[in-house]
């Protein structure tokens, strides 16, 4: 697998192995989060590609303190090959390079796949941190 920074070209890619890999959240809503992301050209959103297709995403950000990775995602029909451990270290290389040092991540709790692999992965889990949302469509 070959990985390199995500284009304009990949979205419709990036949407399909998001859906097969179940972080789909509707194909307008993933459209536009990735287009806004690749708004930002810092080559934290990276794809992994391999005969020519997409097999895995991992969409990197910095919110100007840390690093945050989004939608890792490996398409279900390559899992098992190190392509989700390939792809993760190639977006922290690439944050580190850009002196990125402190990453973080959420997992929903019924996400066990995720949750062993991140384990895997050697990230730490802080059970003291709450997450909230909102959607200010909803609440105007």
């Amino acid at each position: 697998m070959d990985v390199r920074s995500a284009s304009v070209d990949d979205v419709e890619e990036i949407l399909a192995v998001w859906s097969a890999a179940g972080l789909g959240g509707g194909a307008e809503v993933d459209r536009a989060e990735a287009l806004e992301r690749l708004r930002e050209d810092d080559g934290f959103f990276v794809v992994g590609e391999m005969d020519g297709s997409l097999v895995a995403v991992a969409m990197g950000c910095y919110d100007n303190h840390r690093g945050w990775l989004k939608r890792v995602a490996v398409h279900p029909e390559h899992r098992g090959n190190g392509f989700g451990r390939a792809i993760v270290d190639a977006v922290e290389q690439r944050f580190f390079d850009a002196g990125v040092v402190h990453l973080r991540l959420s997992v929903f709790e019924d996400n066990e796949a995720g949750l062993a692999f991140w384990n895997g992965m050697a990230y730490e889990e802080l059970p003291t941190i709450r997450y909230f949302t909102k959607d200010l469509r909803s609440s105007r």
